[in-house]
């Protein structure tokens, strides 16, 4: 029932009617169904006390007054509808109470026009409103006339009483009707007024945060992107702000380490070291830190970063940031610098004294080659010759090396005869052989060739036979062994020298670009960079070299090759 109600009630309301206008095509559809139900019910009761008449037109009123109103909102003809409702209850209530005062009954239907005046101020707009509404105070004022005017009474005082309590009836119906739909005008139209606002409100509201969201996903796409812990504490110590990077380190989601307290999110170790850099920092000071941490997945990294104290307009803080970077790699980098700057100090040294010494005595032999004799000639153009090679052997040395520091060293591979390259070197030594009286044996079992730079191959070769003889004291005894397993090539140097020491040889095998040269058993000079070329030059063609001591005295330096191509 109150559905059915409510949908007759809604009758010719649309989508684009005004709040107003809404409100009146509700209230004529009300007034239409309250008017048939009190035509229904006091023709009802005029039929029950047997005037018939009467009963039956008020029965009419139901159908020419209701019906047709709720037909017209209906198919959305308001307007007609407000005018029929308004015009058509005129003449019927008009007739109705007319009728009975004409027939000397003393009902006083009268009364009815004057709430049926409250219907015209509220629906109707002016002037229709204010002719309707003079025409209803007239037509009662008439009434009573004619009602006094049957009872065959004078006008009297009492009559211009009853006439001017009737206007003020009146008066105040229109006043008061007129004050409280003004009133509600002005009131939907604040109404309006407030909820324009409100929408631009909303409006605005709705841009504002769309702006914040995706400023927000600028701001937390750009933190995550940057190679650095960028995060943001407030005063209790929990992290607002974190970056992807926190995620990935910790293994905790970002969303969940911006509610946790620092020190649910930092693991024990680093804990340790930024607690009283943070307290200090929310105490409003900006401490820094430089620092190697062991991280969670047990990397040791180098940290560099700094926490920042946020303050407010009013210059009170309340927040701290902090960020950190991993400067391992600058680290590395610093490393390498350094040991760059040791190799240049220490090509320095060996130009200045491992190259030019030589040179010089060889300048000195020059000047004076003009005063000798001929057996004299003989011999200075011998040690001539052997300074010479020294120098040159030095120097090769040093540019080679400095190629493969330089990454400018091309290896080129091929097949080699190891014992015609074991034989053209150990020519080259044969006068230092003789000279420290070294006794020298070679044996090869070896019948295949190795995969390697032949160059490479005779310089490493060289060092290590030079080294052998700079080492061992006279009447001593250098063995070359060459042999082979199933793919590779095994060439092992041996010398009765005075060995080297395990320091010496980790130093090597951990990649010292060059160590300190050290006197031979004669007195023989280098320049540190020998075993360290032969080291890498090996590497490059994918073998190996090896220094161990004998068990007695001396060194083995083995070198093992390739057979085939890697």
């Amino acid at each position: 029932m109150t559905r059915f109600l409510a949908t007759i009630t809604n009758f010719g309301v649309g989508e684009e009617t005004t709040d107003f206008e809404k409100l009146r095509i509700r209230l004529i559809n009300i007034f239409a169904l309250l008017a048939g139900v009190l035509a229904l019910v006091f023709g009802t009761l005029n039929l029950t006390l047997g005037i018939y008449t009467q009963g039956f037109i008020i029965y009419t009123g139901v159908f020419i007054l209701t019906v047709p109103t709720l037909y017209l909102n209906y198919n959305l003809k308001t307007k007609t509808a407000k005018l029929y409702l308004i015009g058509v209850g005129f003449i019927f209530i008009d007739a109705v109470v007319f009728r009975a005062v004409l027939n000397y009954e003393n009902r006083y239907n009268e009364i009815f026009m004057v709430g049926y005046s409250t219907i015209i101020v509220v629906l109707l707009d002016n002037p229709g409103k204010l002719i309707l509404f003079l025409l209803t105070a007239i037509s009662t004022l008439i009434m009573i006339t004619i009602r006094q005017l049957n009872a065959g009474l004078e006008i009297t005082n009492d009559t211009i009483m009853a006439y001017l309590n009737t206007a003020v009836a009146f008066f105040c119906v229109y006043y008061f009707t007129a004050v409280y739909r003004n009133a509600l005008l002005a009131n939907v139209n604040k109404l309006k007024e407030y909820s324009s606002t409100l929408e631009i409100q909303e409006k605005e509201i709705i841009q504002q945060r769309d702006e914040i969201f995706k400023n927000r996903q600028l701001i937390r796409a750009t933190i995550d992107s940057l190679p650095v812990f960028i995060g943001l504490l407030d005063m209790n110590g929990k992290y607002l702000i974190a970056n992807s990077l926190y995620e990935k380190t910790f293994n905790i989601p970002v969303q969940e380490i911006e509610t946790m307290h620092y020190t649910s999110v930092l693991p024990e170790n680093i804990l340790k070291i930024h607690e009283p850099l943070i307290i200090e920092g929310l105490k409003g000071n900006s401490p820094d830190f430089n620092e190697q941490v062991k991280m969670p997945d047990g990397r040791k990294i180098y940290t560099l970063g700094k926490y920042i104290p946020i303050f407010d307009a009013k210059k009170e803080q309340f927040a701290l940031a902090v960020y950190v970077i991993n400067i391992t790699d600058l680290k590395v980098t610093e490393k390498k610098l350094i040991e760059l700057n040791k190799t240049k100090n220490r090509l320095l040294s060996i130009i200045s004294h491992d190259i030019r010494g030589p040179l010089n005595s060889l300048k000195g032999m020059m000047s004076i080659r003009d005063t000798m004799s001929e057996e004299e000639f003989e011999e200075f153009n011998n040690k001539l010759s052997i300074q010479l090679g020294k120098v040159t052997f030095n120097i090769d040395n040093l540019l080679n090396w400095a190629k493969t520091q330089m990454e400018g060293f091309k290896s080129k591979p091929e097949k080699v005869n190891i014992e015609k390259i074991l034989e053209q070197n150990i020519d080259l030594y044969k006068e230092d052989l003789v000279a420290k009286n070294i006794a020298l044996t070679s044996s090869h079992v070896v019948t295949s060739e190795a995969w390697v730079d032949q160059e490479s191959l005779k310089l490493v070769v060289r060092n290590l036979l030079s080294n052998a003889i700079k080492f061992t004291p006279e009447r001593g005894t250098i063995e070359i062994i060459s042999s082979e397993g199933p793919d590779e090539i095994i060439i092992d140097i041996i010398d009765s020298g005075v060995g080297i020491s395990e320091a010496r040889i980790k130093e090597l095998q951990a990649g010292a670009k060059s160590i300190k040269s050290e006197s031979g058993t004669s007195g023989e000079s280098g320049t540190g960079l020998g075993l360290s070329l032969s080291i890498d030059l090996i590497k490059l063609n994918h073998g190996k070299l090896m220094l161990t001591n004998n068990r007695t005295t001396g060194t083995t330096a083995r070198i093992i090759l390739p057979k085939n191509k890697s």
